[in-house]
Formats: structure tokens, C-alpha cells, sequence
């Protein structure tokens, strides 16, 4: 039997960022969970979790144009907890360097976010308090520390916009604001998320204008022992004109 990876298993999953958009229905609509609302909707997004630790090897690619590419290895955990979820990113932006973001998700509050420099001789643990430290870029790339812990669906002001077909899926069409105190370089982020498997299929972040700055996709799937896993994601920054892509090498999931 064919399962789906909820969107809770691998966030960028970067977790969350949705990843069995393209996998098959398994239901009939009328059989599926339908919301009416935009808190009910991530209120029951918060409540998902990831059904499996996780080990992944992978690459973070920033393609920043007229430069080179740059590839980073990255490796990405999730951890299980009996009252929480870590997410883990370990990235080599130099060669004695290890610089670590761990994303601490709980059903109840907004993601803990600890950053980690590490070398042979030294490691410095930093929690971050001050939410504006959470809009600095992931090892430059296009990815803020705030888009791995997925921080705009714990916004207050959640509203659903509507439910239309994206990318051959049926999706809610959530658009998120931020309150002054989140300090967000986003005016508004609209994404489309699955449901079904509630991964979100794409989104889309604006700034006051309504002009579009950054926007997120899954690219690539592979099906692992009847379970569909993203392993490729990327970003796109119009105000910088560049991208950055997530590759992961995707073996055994256990």
C-alpha cells in the first residue's frame, strides 16, 4: 500500500514546505479533512509531526548570478522528543567551519531557533532571543532561518483566501501577515498548501506593494519503500536575483 509522507516529515521540511504535492490521491475529496478558516487550518498544521527520526545527507546550491555556484554539504536530522520535534541543519560553508541551526517545534508554541559554529577546538551554542536575528540568511544562501522553521504560519493573522487546483493538486490558498514585532522582511506570504497531505505546493512571499520577492517550490520526488520524499527544494530571491536549491540524497529514511 502507497503512504504519503505528511507535510511534517521533512520540512524545509523545509520540513513543511511540502513535498508529497505531487504524490497521488489515495481518497476521495469528500473524505478528506476540510477547513473553513485560516487558524483552524495551522492550528491543525501544528499539530503534525514527523512519524520517523530522519539522517540526511545533502547539498545547499546558491546560484547567485554572475558568480560561480556555490555548493555547501548540508545534512539534515529530525529528532523525536516525547514533547517536541527537532529539525537539524548541519552546513560546511568552510573547511574547519560547521555552523548548525536547529529549529525546536512543539504543538503549542512558535519554533525555538539555536544556531552552532563549531570547530576542532571550539563550539558556540547561541539561542536565538531577538527576533530579528531570525531574518539573517542560512550560510548566505536564499533561505532565512526563519523559512526553515516555517515562521510565517505562526502569525496570528491567518486568513484562507480560498481552494483552487495548483500543480495538479487540490489546495487551500492561505495567505499569512506578520505583526510588527516579527520584524519580517515579508509584507505577506500566500502559499498553497495540499489537502491532503497538508505539504504546502508553493509559496509566495510579497512586500508592501504586493510585488513578489521570493517564492518556494519542490522540485524533485522520489518514492521510498511506498513513501514519497522531496529531494529537491528551492527558493528564489527576485530582489537579489538569485536561487538556492536543497538537494538531499535520499536512501533509508530509518
Amino acid at each position: 500500500m502507497t503512504r504519503i509522507l505528511t507535510a511534517r516529515t521533512i520540512i524545509f521540511t523545509l520540513a513543511l514546505m511540502a513535498y508529497t504535492c505531487l504524490a497521488p490521491h489515495t481518497g476521495h475529496l469528500q473524505d478528506r479533512i476540510l477547513f473553513n478558516s485560516g487558524p483552524e487550518l495551522v492550528a491543525f498544521i501544528h499539530s503534525l509531526q514527523p512519524e520517523q527520526e530522519m539522517d540526511q545527507l545533502g547539498s545547499l546550491n546558491i546560484f547567485s548570478s554572475p558568480k560561480k555556484p556555490q555548493t555547501v554539504p548540508l545534512r539534515y536530522k529530525i529528532v523525536l522528543t516525547p514533547t517536541n520535534w527537532i529539525s537539524t541543519y548541519i552546513a560546511w560553508p568552510e573547511c574547519t567551519t560547521n555552523f548548525m541551526v536547529k529549529v525546536i517545534f512543539s504543538r503549542e508554541e512558535p519554533p525555538v531557533y539555536i544556531i552552532e559554529y563549531s570547530t576542532n577546538d571550539l563550539k558556540i551554542v547561541t539561542p536565538i532571543t531577538n527576533k530579528a536575528e531570525i531574518w539573517t540568511r542560512f550560510c548566505n544562501s536564499d533561505f532565512y532561518i526563519a523559512d526553515l522553521g516555517l515562521e510565517f504560519l505562526y502569525w496570528a493573522n491567518q486568513r484562507l483566501i480560498k481552494r483552487e487546483m495548483r500543480r495538479s493538486r487540490y489546495c487551500y490558498v492561505l495567505e499569512s501577515t506578520p505583526p510588527p514585532s516579527a520584524f519580517s522582511p515579508y509584507a505577506r506570504v500566500i502559499s498553497w498548501i495540499d489537502t491532503e497531505t497538508f505539504g504546502i505546493v508553493r509559496a509566495e512571499a510579497r512586500d508592501t506593494n504586493n510585488k513578489l520577492i521570493k517564492e518556494f517550490e519542490p522540485k524533485e520526488f522520489k518514492k521510498i519503500q511506498g513513501v514519497w520524499y522531496v529531494t529537491e527544494l528551492q527558493i528564489r530571491d527576485f530582489l537579489r536575483s538569485s536561487r538556492t536549491r536543497i538537494q538531499f540524497t535520499l536512501q533509508n529514511t530509518h
